[in-house]
This record gives structure tokens, sequence and C-alpha cells, in this order.
């Protein structure tokens, strides 16, 4: 899910082509999230599908310019203001790294949301379980939100001493294969 999401926030900083929405989220999430060129147009597809994107007037040399519509910026708005408890440690690593590194995103406020997640869960009382199972599955969740509790903290601290966006790297990628490394045997 966070490949959707990637999508459409990155289109709303700029709009571009599918490639380029690749290179995008490799470089905003340390290449943490890489997917092939298939997924990203069979996303793109289903996004434009369900009126979230559109294409940017006619293809040009073969490659299409895609931009969020309005649903699709309200769409990734509320994925960013929501916490999904259910998620997966790395995905939130992504959902936060994406944020901060949008320009026109608060990442602070998506990273303190999750991380008053992570406090508010980790005070959950224990049930369910006989011991020690009981025991041993909590010593694994606290400790799997402790890492992340400690990871989100330090994000906050970092992006307060310094600006973690970027913006779009506006260089259209080229079609085909690239070019093929010339070694010098000598």
């Amino acid at each position: 899910m966070v490949v959707r999401y990637g999508i459409l926030g990155i289109l709303g900083e700029s709009p571009c082509y599918g490639t380029q929405l690749r290179t995008e989220l490799l470089r905003r999430t340390a290449g943490l999230l890489d997917v092939n060129a298939g997924q990203i147009y069979s996303t793109l597809d289903r996004l434009a599908r369900d009126g979230y994107v559109r294409q940017l007037g006619e293809p040009q040399h073969g490659r299409v310019l895609y931009e969020p519509t309005e649903a699709g910026t309200d769409l990734f708005h509320n994925w960013l203001n929501t916490v999904d408890d259910s998620a997966s440690t790395i995905d939130t690593i992504r959902k936060v790294s994406l944020a901060m590194s949008l320009p026109s995103v608060d990442g602070q406020a998506v990273a303190q949301r999750h991380l008053d997640s992570c406090l508010q869960r980790s005070t959950a009382p224990r049930e369910g379980l006989p011991e020690p199972i009981t025991s041993m599955v909590w010593l694994g969740y606290h400790s799997v939100l402790n890492a992340e509790t400690n990871w989100l903290r330090q994000v906050i601290q970092q992006a307060a001493r310094t600006s973690t966006a970027f913006p779009v790297d506006q260089e259209r990628p080229r079609r085909g294969r690239p070019p093929k490394r010339v070694t010098n045997s000598d």
C-alpha cells in the first residue's frame, strides 16, 4: 500500500513519468521501497481507473506524465493523517521517510502521530495467552515497539535541526536500456 500512497505524494509535488516515480520512491526511502516499473505502471493504471490520478496532456515520445486529482490528493492526506497500528515497522519507516522527504508535507507531524501511537500501544495490558507464552509474546512486541519509538524520536529530533525535504528531480528519464560500461583492460 505504501507504493500507492507514495506515488500520490510524489505526484502532489510535481507531475511525473512512471520511471521517474520509481526513482523518486527509491530516493525517498533510501532504497527501502524498491519496486519494478511494472508495479509502478499497474498501480498508476488502478489509480487512474479509480479517479485518483490522470494523464497530463498527450504522451510525449511514448512517455505519459501523471498528476493527482483532487480525490487523489485527499486520499494521500487521509493516509498521512491516519496511523495503522497493524502496519509493519518497515511500512512505518517507508511512510515516515516519504513524509519527511516531501516539501509540502509536515513530516514531523506524521512522525509524531506514529510515535504517540507507539507509546499508547506500549502500555496495553497483557491478556489472552497462558504463561510463559504471554511473557514471550509481550517481550517481543515491546522490543519492536521500543525500537520503533526510539527511531521515531531520533527522526523528529533530526528534522527539528535540519530540513529533510527535497524537490522531485526534474531530469526526465531516458528511454531504453542504459549504455553498457566500457572497461579498459589495459
